[in-house]
């Protein structure tokens, strides 16, 4: 599936109508829609929608990644400071009616094709992310041994849970919480790597044997 480059004539007003109907229709009707009915709704002729977009999906992936855009935000440079900045936005992202819908088609949807687009373009935002902690380990901050992206993810998968499967937002308290905990682990020193049994007293490695 390719998404069909930008061509003279396309403005940003029309681009906004069209992700705001299929916004709007994927919250009325899930994925059941058509090019027609998102011409009715955005007031772009039909036969222009065609020509942008190969096809309805292309259209709805350019909607949802032009949403994970909206997470983007300037970095202050201070690690917790930017840490929670992005908690609470990424909160909000998540409370948003349609995330929450995306997110449980994405779950429940007979169309596997939309499942798998939808993965594939969260974990492309994610990336972007990355940097919240890889730019403090550059800087010594934080410590290097542990793995950004599983930094991100124990950040990121109580905010969904809580939205999408609970139902409810995560309180504040509990969300600084969350945020001090992953503060805390990220700052803590290296563990020390237990000894192999090779190095270990031959009385040692004989008892672990026995």
């Amino acid at each position: 599936m390719a998404i069909i480059a930008r061509r003279g004539g396309r403005t940003a007003r029309n681009t906004a109508a069209i992700h705001g109907a299929v916004h709007d229709l994927i919250l009325e009707k899930g994925l059941d829609f058509t090019f027609e009915d998102v011409a009715l709704k955005s007031g772009v002729a039909r036969r222009t929608l065609h020509r942008r977009w190969d096809s309805r999906m292309a259209l709805i992936m350019e909607m949802i990644e032009t949403r994970y855009r909206s997470l983007d935000f300037p970095k202050t440079g201070d690690f917790a400071e930017d840490l929670r900045s992005f908690a609470y936005h990424f909160r909000e992202f998540c409370d948003d009616p349609i995330e929450i819908a995306l997110n449980g088609l994405a779950a429940i949807s007979a169309q596997k094709e939309f499942a798998e687009l939808n993965e594939r373009t969260w974990r492309q935002a994610n990336e972007h992310h990355l940097d919240l902690f890889e730019l403090p380990q550059k800087r010594g901050e934080i410590s290097p041994a542990l793995d950004a992206k599983t930094l991100l993810m124990m950040l990121t998968a109580p905010i969904v849970i809580n939205a999408s499967i609970l139902r409810r937002k995560m309180s504040d308290s509990n969300l600084d919480l969350l945020i001090g905990h992953i503060i805390r682990l990220a700052r803590a020193p290296a563990p020390m790597l237990r000894p192999s049994s090779a190095k270990r007293p031959p009385q040692a490695a004989r008892a672990s044997r026995a």
